[in-house]
């Protein structure tokens, strides 16, 4: 959902707060998150590799994304 938000304009900071609000998301520990982030950039990268079909603007925001995050550690 966090990708999803960003995609539809919302700051990663926004969408992680939104998130984090959800009980599902609250208390995740900060490594594990990026290394989720990691992972989905990795599978839409991989997607927009394999199939294309409009899925390469969403790896586009997933590798931001996760840069994002990197930055922040």
């Amino acid at each position: 959902m966090v990708l999803r938000l960003i995609e539809a304009g919302h700051t990663p900071s926004e969408a992680e707060g939104w998130a984090r609000a959800r009980s599902t998301f609250a208390g995740v520990d900060e490594r594990g998150l990026t290394a989720w982030a990691g992972y989905v950039a990795g599978l839409w990268t991989h997607i927009a590799v394999s199939n294309g079909q409009g899925s390469a603007r969403r790896a586009r925001l997933a590798r931001d994304y996760v840069r994002w995050r990197l930055d922040r550690a």
